[in-house]
């Protein structure tokens, strides 16, 4: 961690109704080592306006002594992320949810057009709110806990945002290093069709230079088709355009059209301040 920090999880939901409509989220989940950091910020863009009805909601904070290595309370990670229970037996163990312990926090929106910005304000820094003078003897470290935040963005679009024949797509841009990235679309209940992500195409955003090598290795996660794709260690600086066509539901049939050159891209983008 460069700079005391990391994005340890990003996971991009699409919910499409029948008008084209959807509703979005965006969750996070960070690592805090050192920097007192005090926001963490994104955006994301559709085919049609954001309604004003945005939400931001911390969920958790976390904290665990400093592993070696992420690799070793990545179980612990995951668990935080999907809101699932902690092992409490795990060599690195985390606390209980902190949340309450930072005195709240304020959230900012900022609707443009077909785009929204948005901006979580802590009321104390992460991780040095939760650091504390150990003992006499004890190893400095005890004191010195690492922070993980967990966050959602939710948003609904205007109808028309996405397509509701043919083919779409969305685009990401990994700001910051991550461990995994995920991509779930899927239509409502009542919606007559049905999602399949079919392949990714992989650009260094700088250069927009084809990354063949990458977009295999993105290739072989997505296989013959899915909703939902987890794309383990996304390179920094990389632009991911991951494309999906729409067929209609209880079918095998997959739409093979190729999508509206006419359509705003869909995208979205995260940052730590």
């Amino acid at each position: 961690m460069l700079y005391g920090f990391s994005l340890d999880r990003v996971a991009i939901s699409l919910k499409v109704n029948s008008d084209g409509s959807a509703v979005v989220s965006h969750r996070y989940l960070s690592l805090f080592v050192h920097g007192g950091r005090k926001s963490a910020s994104g955006a994301a863009t559709a085919g049609q306006p954001f309604l004003a009805d945005c939400e931001l909601e911390v969920q958790a904070i976390h904290t665990c002594q400093i592993p070696e290595k992420v690799e070793h309370i990545a179980s612990q990670l995951d668990a935080i992320f999907s809101r699932s229970a902690l092992d409490l037996t795990h060599s690195h163990q985390f606390s209980e949810n902190r949340v309450t312990e930072i005195f709240g926090y304020d959230r900012e929106f900022a609707r443009n057009d077909k785009a929204v910005k948005w901006q979580l304000d802590l009321k104390r820094g992460l991780p040095e709110h939760f650091w504390h003078e150990p003992a006499p003897g004890t190893d400095i470290t005890v004191g010195r806990p690492m922070a993980v935040l967990l966050y959602e963005v939710r948003l609904r679009t205007a109808p028309g945002a996405y397509a509701t024949t043919g083919s779409d797509y969305l685009t990401w841009t990994g700001e910051i290093p991550c461990r995994v990235f995920s991509l779930s679309v899927s239509a409502a209940d009542d919606a007559p069709f049905q999602f399949w992500i079919e392949k990714c195409d992989v650009t260094v955003r700088t250069h927009e230079i084809a990354f063949p090598t990458e977009e295999e290795r993105v290739s072989t996660l997505i296989g013959g088709g899915t909703h939902e794709v987890h794309l383990p260690h996304p390179l920094p600086g990389t632009q991911y355009k991951f494309h999906w066509s729409i067929a209609a539901k209880r079918t095998q049939v997959r739409a093979s059209q190729a999508h509206n050159s006419e359509r705003t891209p869909t995208a979205a983008r995260t940052g730590l301040d």
